[in-house]
């Protein structure tokens, strides 16, 4: 869940919750889908298409709530204390720093380890997931560049 905003010159990102799978079934299909990313975990992959998508609206800060500051750490929204997952932990793999009270500044760019940090076993599965993420950022660019002419149609239009 996320919303834009501007501050100053600059449009920025605030992403306020992840979600993911309540069952009993989720741990196997995680496994299933990590597998066929060739790595990449589910939640990996929804920040950088997140983050590929904050580059195409021109987004230049990012900040995700922090576990302190996400709605069901308060009381008032949620009578259980359980958390299922940390977001905290969740912005730091993404390489986020903690920013201002309750949030991570989390870049927009997306962060390709270097070949040489990569195990020579694992070259290969980094470059097939390379792969998939540099389509899914060309599908990305297409589908914003395709909404945005439709926007200045409809503005040229009116």
């Amino acid at each position: 869940m996320f919303t834009l905003s501007q501050q100053g010159i600059g449009r920025v990102a605030y992403i306020g919750a992840l979600q993911g799978l309540h069952s009993d079934a989720a741990l196997e299909i995680y496994r299933g889908l990590t597998h066929r990313m060739f790595g990449l975990r589910p939640r990996d992959l929804l920040v950088d298409a997140f983050r590929m998508l904050c580059v195409e609206l021109g987004v230049t800060r990012i900040l995700a709530i922090s576990n302190a500051g996400r709605v069901s750490s308060n009381v008032y929204f949620s009578s259980s204390p359980q958390v299922h997952s940390s977001y905290d932990s969740a912005w730091l793999d993404a390489h986020a720093v903690a920013a201002e009270e309750n949030f991570f500044d989390l870049s927009p760019a997306r962060i390709e380890r270097a070949s040489d940090d990569i195990p020579s076993r694992k070259r290969a599965q980094y470059r097939r997931r390379y792969a998939m993420l540099d389509a899914l950022q060309a599908q990305i660019r297409q589908a914003v560049a395709t909404v945005s002419a439709a926007d200045m149609h409809r503005r040229d239009a009116a």
